[in-house]
This record gives C-alpha cells, sequence and structure tokens, in this order.
C-alpha cells in the first residue's frame, strides 16, 4: 500500500505497537478492577501525550494485513488477560473489550478537546466511569 493509505496504515501499527507497551506494562499482575483502572489510566496518559498517535491506534486493519492484524491481536490478547476475571466468554468479551476502547478513546477525545467545561472533578468522572464498567462485566459473569 503507498500514498496516503499507506501512511496511515504504518502510522496505525506504529500507535498500536505504542499503546500496547504503554498498556502491558500497568497490566502485568493486575486483573479485574484494579488492571482497568490501571489500563484506563495508562491509555489516557497515552492519549494526552500522543493524540494523533492515539487516534491513529484505533483503526482496524485490513483482512490481508497479517502485520497489522497481529500487532491489533496482541493488544487484545492483553485486554482479555486482563479481563480474564470477569470470566467472559465470546461475544461477551469481544462486547467488553470494544466498550473498554470506546470509553477510553471517547473520553480521551471529549477531555482533550476541551468538551467537559463544567467546574467539577475530570477525574472523579473517569474514576466512576471505569468503576462502571466493572459493574458491568461482573454482572454479566453472574449469568
Amino acid at each position: 500500500m503507498k500514498g496516503l493509505d499507506g501512511l496511515n496504515r504504518d502510522l496505525a501499527v506504529h500507535a498500536v505497537r505504542e499503546l500496547h507497551a504503554a498498556l502491558a506494562k500497568v497490566a502485568v499482575g493486575r486483573s479485574g478492577r484494579d488492571a482497568l483502572h490501571a489500563i484506563a489510566a495508562a491509555y489516557r496518559t497515552y492519549a494526552r501525550a500522543h493524540p494523533g498517535l492515539a487516534a491513529a491506534a484505533v483503526r482496524a486493519p485490513a483482512p490481508d494485513d497479517t502485520e497489522h492484524i497481529a500487532v491489533a491481536g496482541e493488544i487484545i490478547a492483553m485486554l482479555a488477560a486482563a479481563l480474564g476475571e470477569y470470566r467472559l466468554d465470546e461475544p461477551d468479551l469481544i462486547d467488553a473489550i470494544r466498550m473498554l476502547r470506546a470509553t477510553m478513546h471517547g473520553f480521551v477525545t471529549l477531555e482533550t478537546g476541551g468538551g467537559f467545561g463544567i467546574p467539577q472533578s475530570v477525574d472523579a468522572t473517569f474514576t466512576r466511569l471505569i468503576d462502571s464498567l466493572d459493574a458491568a462485566y461482573r454482572s454479566w459473569s453472574v449469568r
């Protein structure tokens, strides 16, 4: 792939590798709520420092792009392991990972874009948001 599409693809692969390293570093030895908060905080830190790379990392791999599929698979496997305490099976596990990604990316996109102007702690809101994911995941495991 050449041109702008190729550049965007290469940037996505690079961003996913960097993001994986940042998240995996804090996920080691953690699970459940502790892992959720550590991963979400690391994502928030990374995305604030590198908003363009965080945006590039959300690009899904093309079906024939084995390198991009492999690096995306590594981050998905790491997130799945971090969510292991919830004992989620497919398709719940995929839903949980999608929810986590959407929550982290959406929150940071709003935050860095100036979307939170009310003088109330954004950190407290972020903590509540991640706690709500923990509660949702726990309710799935009791079915």
